[in-house]
C-alpha cells in the first residue's frame, strides 16, 4: 500500500482540459470537483472489453519515438455513441529491463476521442498514472489491466512480496463539464502468511 499513498498526490495535481472538440492539445487528466459521483459502486470496474477495431495507420501519429503500445482499449469515453481508444505506452527499454535498476521510463495514457468526422483526436494524455514496470516489488510489472464501464475507465495493478497489494485507479467523464475526473483510487493489501487478513482502501474525491 506504500505505493498507492506516494502516487496520490500526483494524481491530485492533475489539471482540467479542454473540450476534445477544439483544436487539439495535450492535458493530463483531472481530479474530480465534486459532480456527484460519490454514489458509484465499484462494480463499475469489473468489464473489460480489449477489440483491436482500429487501424495501427490512425494511431501511430499518437505514439512518439521509442515508445510502443503496451495494452488497448475501445470503449466510448466521452458518451456520444462512438467507440474511442485509449493507449498505454512503454517505452523500448522495458524489452530487456533490469528491476534492479533505478529510474524506468513513464508510461503514458493516452485518451483517443473521434471527432465529427470520425477520426480519433487526441484528448488527454498522462504520464504519471499508470505505474512503471519498476514498481511492482519483487513480484515484478505491476500492470495488470484496463477495465470500462459506463462512462469508468480504470487502470489496475498489483505487486509487493511478502506484503501483497492491489492498486485501482479510476477516473469518469463528466458529461456537463465534458471532462474526464478522478474518482477513485483504492486496492487490497495483506501478507502472504495470512491470507485471509485482506485490508481494503478506499479513497474517493471527497478524501
Amino acid at each position: 500500500m506504500k505505493s498507492l499513498y506516494l502516487l496520490l498526490p500526483l494524481f491530485i495535481m492533475l489539471t482540467i482540459a479542454c473540450n476534445p472538440s477544439k483544436d487539439q492539445k495535450v492535458e493530463t487528466l483531472t481530479p474530480s470537483n465534486g459532480t456527484g459521483l460519490e454514489n458509484v459502486n465499484t462494480d463499475e470496474q469489473e468489464i473489460s472489453n480489449h477489440e483491436a477495431s482500429f487501424s495501427p495507420t490512425n494511431i501511430n501519429m499518437f505514439i512518439p519515438t521509442k515508445y510502443s503500445i503496451l495494452d488497448s482499449l475501445n470503449a466510448d469515453l466521452n458518451q456520444d455513441g462512438k467507440k474511442d481508444l485509449i493507449l498505454l505506452l512503454k517505452h523500448d527499454r522495458e524489452a530487456n529491463w533490469d528491476y534492479s535498476s533505478p529510474n524506468a521510463p513513464d508510461r503514458p495514457l493516452l485518451l483517443l476521442v473521434r471527432d465529427k468526422n470520425n477520426q480519433l483526436q487526441l484528448a488527454k494524455r498522462n504520464d504519471k498514472v499508470a505505474m512503471r514496470i519498476d514498481e511492482g516489488g519483487v513480484m515484478g510489472d505491476p500492470y495488470t489491466n484496463m477495465v470500462f464501464k459506463n462512462g469508468y475507465f480504470s487502470l489496475e495493478h498489483n505487486g509487493g512480496s511478502n506484503w501483497r497489494w492491489s492498486h485501482i485507479i479510476t477516473f469518469k467523464f463528466d458529461t456537463v463539464n465534458y471532462d474526464w475526473y478522478l474518482h477513485k483510487i483504492g486496492g487490497d493489501s495483506y501478507h502472504t502468511y495470512d491470507i485471509e487478513k485482506v485490508e481494503t482502501k478506499v479513497r474517493s474525491f471527497k478524501d
